[in-house]
């Protein structure tokens, strides 16, 4: 079964990141139509250790698409780190104004107002996730992964829906074509072979068969049967595809559909009168809502 690239999921998990607080985590999914495979991540950086499960699975099972994950969490302050000075540092800094003082003979006093503002004084320690809590959001994770795949699938059953009615649609105009091809065939041929006895029957036989030749250009015109049966070829293709089990669908349906595309310019091309003009637009107004749908499809 088809799947669309759209979809979004989200799921709350709890977990104790610091004593006696309980954090919610937030945690969203969300894909939309792309070329390729593509993951952004909006999450605190005390979590990206779950950035490589989560790249791999969604990889693995989405296929295609533009794939956003975020993590956010209810308490601003759950991420507070530990601010502790660099004692060193300062020791440093200390003896170096020390010194100064002393080689130019400065006057005053090194107060803790000029060490503050010195960079790099203090040094800060991030919060310490445990093993529980990340095995916590990559279970969190994989099941807003299925979540998604869920929606993916809903979705895609309702486009392949619609993409089958688009075909029996097409079917039924090229049925109303068929007839009036054959007709117009017809007339063409009558009107080729005539042409072929007027030249041989007036024209001079130094130049006659250059007027042949250059009518026999145009031959090709006349017959249209190979574009109905590649047409139908085509069909047959994307409901076999569209029968297919395995992900991904999206490119060979939307290369099919450029076939498809291609035949029917040409009957356009060759077709040339009013009986035939609205059927083939509804053909090619079809074939554009089902290019439209596929660009959504995995």
């Amino acid at each position: 079964m088809i799947q669309s690239m759209t979809a979004f999921a989200t799921r709350i998990v709890s977990f104790p990141l610091k004593s006696n607080t309980d954090v919610t985590a937030i945690l969203t999914l969300k894909t939309v139509n792309g070329r390729f495979f593509d993951m952004n991540y909006k999450i605190p950086h005390v979590f990206a250790i779950i950035e490589s499960h989560l790249s791999q699975r969604c990889r693995t099972l989405l296929h295609r698409g533009t794939v956003t994950f975020s993590l956010q969490l209810s308490h601003p302050l759950a991420l507070k780190t530990t601010i502790t000075p660099s004692y060193e540092l300062a020791a440093g800094y200390i003896e170096a104004l020390k010194t100064l003082k002393q080689q130019f003979n400065l006057s005053g006093d090194i107060t803790l107002q000029d060490i503050v503002q010195l960079p790099n004084l203090f040094e800060s320690t991030d919060v310490q996730i445990s093993e529980n809590i990340i095995t916590m959001l990559i279970k969190a994770c994989d099941d807003l992964i299925h979540d998604v795949i869920t929606m993916r699938t809903t979705e895609g059953a309702a486009l392949e829906r619609d993409i089958l009615n688009n075909i029996l649609d097409i079917e039924s105009y090229i049925e109303q074509l068929i007839p009036r091809a054959e007709i117009i065939t017809q007339q063409r041929t009558e009107h080729f072979l005539q042409q072929v006895r007027e030249i041989l029957a007036t024209t001079p036989e130094d130049v006659r068969s250059t007027h042949l030749q250059s009518l026999y250009q145009n031959i090709e015109k006349i017959e249209v049967n190979e574009e109905f049966i590649r047409l139908k070829a085509h069909i047959a293709a994307l409901r076999q595809t569209l029968e297919v089990p395995d992900l991904p669908h999206g490119k060979k349906l939307d290369f099919i559909l450029q076939e498809m595309f291609r035949e029917v310019n040409t009957l356009s091309a060759k077709l040339i009168d009013a009986a035939s003009l609205e059927p083939i637009i509804d053909i090619k107004t079809r074939l554009e809502r089902m290019r439209e749908q596929v660009q959504n499809i995995v």
